[in-house]
């Protein structure tokens, strides 16, 4: 039976191998389980990361009676015939200034592929299989698909699955992308969106946020009103895609990073990509500390007066207001004016209180919504495994530098996995905000105590307890957390 409190560490053979080249990445051997599948396979004896993954759920213990056989279905407690499955990875951004690669920034397509495979096993051939998620507003969705070999994936399945009752889709969950220049919106684009439209789901008690001030809280986007509205009075709502609500079990493949606003970005930030209108999401409180916000961490009148300027230029969506801030930042650049040594801004820090309490509401969204959007008791089925083939470390989630570690990280708690990640990363979890809830609902998203994680390496290393595992990382920390993490 499944057990939320087992995590398991899979390593590559050779972590310096990193990602297979060729897509849609075939399995290095055709394993006994893979003869189920009514798919042409094909090998590619390059690819160490099948294996890797293969691994992190057989020492889970998933299935484990029939491992090694035809018989082998790992995911059969997660997926069951007839399901619609929805795989959320990251695919925040297709660019990234430290790594052209973007191996450091989004979920390989080569993870997704295994995956894939053992949903496919777990359907028993009819089902749907759904990859999505919403980017960052400027990312080029195309482009990011192709790097990673996402698409490539895809197209094979399509033409796998054309004349079987399996579906498989790629979707954008995004209603719009952004043309960014001179730093800030300069153009929006429609999009499809989800084709099964979004729902409000409002979490009110049951939120982070319930009992915070919403009257300095900032999105996504340059309009706080309709931040502040969705937070207002007693209402804590979300815009989740309906592709998500409609999820019979849905499997979290985030990247393992480091994060400007809450530390480490592994599953319970990954969970923001569930929403489609970046308002919904409150990153932060205007102001400092001691003005009862979390935006800056130094107090800074060129900060306050950027921010000042900010809202009155673009916070109303007013149709010149682009031309202003630009010319302002122009001004700002003629007279030299430059950033506060160690301000850090928009919630890019430690002290940032907001931005996890939102990763946290969509949290509890995907696990406790039923398909109309209410919360109910029953937990949708849910499964986790991290992408750490190559991990990413410095100023995450947008431009880290990639760290080889070779590892995948699996578990069916998001939060008992992210604190396992974060300690292989070498950072201490109990300075991550979001990984110590103390949570006052019955919607727990973790209930059961830290010290009875178990954690899995191999048949012969197995130990309880985090405390006690000691990593040969250190991850680099963003600026805003040095001397913290």
């Amino acid at each position: 039976m499944s057990d939320e409190r087992k995590v398991s560490i899979s390593k590559m053979a050779d972590s310096e191998k990193g990602y297979p080249h060729r897509a849609p990445f075939h399995p290095p051997e055709i394993y006994p389980e893979l003869a189920q599948l009514n798919i042409t396979l094909e090998t590619d004896r390059s690819n160490q990361v099948y294996e890797t993954v293969r691994n992190a759920l057989f020492l889970m213990g998933l299935d484990s009676e029939n491992f090694a056989s035809e018989k082998w279905n790992p995911l059969a407690e997660i997926v069951t015939p007839g399901d619609t499955v929805v795989i959320k990875p990251n695919f925040v951004l297709d660019l990234n200034v430290n790594d052209r690669t973007s191996q450091s920034t989004v979920t390989h397509g080569s993870v997704i592929r295994v995956i894939i495979d053992y949903v496919l096993l777990a359907l028993g051939g009819y089902g749907k299989i759904i990859v999505a998620d919403a980017p960052q507003m400027n990312c080029d969705f195309e482009r990011l698909i192709r790097k990673n070999g996402m698409k490539a994936v895809i197209d094979y399945y399509k033409k796998q699955l054309r004349d079987t009752p399996v579906e498989i889709d790629l979707i954008d969950l995004r209603r719009e992308r952004t043309i960014y220049k001179y730093g800030i919106v300069w153009q929006r684009i429609p999009l499809k969106g989800d084709p099964s439209g979004y729902t409000i789901v409002d979490l009110k008690k049951e939120s982070e946020l319930n009992g915070v001030d919403p009257k300095r809280f900032y999105g996504a986007d340059y309009n706080r009103k309709e931040t502040v509205a969705a937070h207002s009075k007693g209402h804590h709502k979300y815009f989740i895609s309906n592709t998500i609500l409609n999820a019979d079990a849905v499997i979290s493949v985030p990247k393992l990073k480091v994060h400007r606003k809450v530390g480490v970005t592994l599953n319970v930030k990954n969970m923001v990509g569930i929403n489609g209108n970046k308002n919904y999401l409150v990153h932060y409180q205007i102001g400092t500390q001691r003005q009862g916000g979390d935006e800056f961490s130094v107090e800074s009148r060129q900060a306050a007066l950027d921010r000042r300027i900010k809202d009155l230029t673009l916070g109303k969506n007013w149709k010149y207001g682009k031309y202003l801030y630009a010319a302002y930042l122009k001004g700002k650049e003629l007279l030299n004016i430059k950033e506060k040594n160690g301000q850090n801004r928009g919630g890019d820090w430690y002290g940032n209180d907001t931005t996890w309490r939102m990763a946290v509401d969509l949290n509890r969204v995907l696990l406790f919504s039923d398909k109309k959007g209410v919360l109910s008791k029953e937990k949708r089925r849910y499964l986790s495994v991290i992408d750490g083939i190559v991990g990413g470390e410095g100023e995450g989630p947008l431009a880290p530098t990639r760290v080889r570690s070779g590892v995948i990280i699996a578990g069916m708690n998001p939060i008992a996995t992210d604190i396992v990640a974060a300690s292989y990363m070498g950072l201490d979890y109990k300075r991550i905000k979001s990984l110590n809830i103390k949570e006052k609902t019955e919607k727990r998203l973790m209930d059961f105590h830290i010290d009875d994680i178990e954690i899995i390496e191999s048949d012969s290393k197995r130990m309880k307890g985090v405390d006690q595992f000691q990593s040969v990382y250190k991850y680099r920390v963003p600026s805003g957390w040095k001397n913290y993490l």
